[in-house]
């Protein structure tokens, strides 16, 4: 004859041990919940376009300085920018079309500096052409200072003008 007890003391075990895992994981469950996902978090994922962009425009306004690294298009130009701008002025490089430069303004007196092949104007020919290489050789490497009545002046200053970048950067489109 066989006895049919093991296999009770079996299921017994096993629907014991069901339920001891089942209790065990919702007392688990109840403990590592917690109120707020967003804890320890700044909060900005919570916040609208509109109220973000206030956010920002208030942090940067607040900032005495602020780097600016990354590309910029502006007047159908592309330009990578590495800045560094305060209140006062700015330093940095500015890339475009394969030409480099740096920049440097402190209050309106605003300094470029180019390497010799900025200055060149090639194709001009003759003398010109010849004139253009012993002035770019002359002004290669050097700060150059920008007069204010240059057309370009005002763009370059742009790069340089912390509330005119970050004005722009912050434009919501």
């Amino acid at each position: 004859m066989t006895s049919f007890a093991p296999a009770v003391r079996n299921h017994r075990r096993t629907a014991l041990a069901l339920v001891l895992c089942g209790g065990l994981t919702v007392a688990l469950a109840a403990c590592g919940t917690e109120e707020d996902p967003d804890k320890g978090t700044n909060g900005v994922a919570k916040l609208s376009a509109a109220q973000i962009d206030k956010k920002a425009r208030a942090a940067a306004d607040a900032a005495s300085a602020v780097r600016l690294s990354g590309t910029l298009v502006s007047k159908g130009g592309t330009y990578e920018l590495d800045m560094k701008l305060n209140a006062e002025g700015g330093m940095g490089s500015v890339t475009s079309k394969k030409q480099s430069f740096a920049l440097l303004r402190v209050g309106d007196e605003l300094y470029l500096k180019a390497p010799a092949e900025f200055w060149t104007h090639e194709g001009s020919g003759g003398e010109s052409e010849t004139a253009d290489a012993a002035a770019a050789d002359k002004l290669g490497g050097k700060y150059v200072k920008v007069p204010e009545g240059d057309p370009s002046y005002r763009q370059l200053r742009g790069f340089t003008d912390k509330k005119v970048l970050l004005d722009g950067l912050l434009a919501l489109h």
